[in-house]
């Protein structure tokens, strides 16, 4: 996939429900977005506090990225053998067909706020 798809849109970090007003062509991202509180449940004790999606639909491809409080949390997460494994049973679990888990990465708020001014965006891209 050339690289300048791979980070072609970010689907913000977002409450479920504002999901529903927005217009959103691609049934799949509904339940991408409705997978992301599973997603920070099953990686709550290892720090995950949100989580941040790049696709560029209509690709049937997504990258998710974890996102930890400090940079302690990142690395340590950052090194879990099966972690792309885990994150893709978890969507297959929350229904998400037809998408695949391109890529998993660990990002810090510590590390966004250092270098990033804060900006998610920023820092996914």
């Amino acid at each position: 996939m050339p690289e300048s798809r791979r980070f072609g849109v970010l689907f913000e970090s977002v409450v479920t429900s504002r999901c529903e007003d927005r217009q959103v062509s691609d049934l799949r991202w509904n339940r991408l977005e409705a997978a992301r509180a599973n997603l920070i449940a099953a990686f709550a004790a290892d720090g995950v506090d949100r989580v941040e999606y790049v696709a560029s639909p209509p690709d049937a491809w997504v990258w998710v990225w974890l996102g930890t409080g400090t940079d302690l949390q990142r690395d340590a997460l950052s090194v879990v053998v099966d972690l792309h494994a885990q994150v893709g049973r978890l969507l297959a679990d929350a229904s998400v067909e037809g998408i695949e888990v391109a890529g998993v990465r660990v990002q810090s708020a510590e590390t966004v706020n250092r270098d990033y001014g804060g900006s998610w965006f920023n820092a996914v891209r």
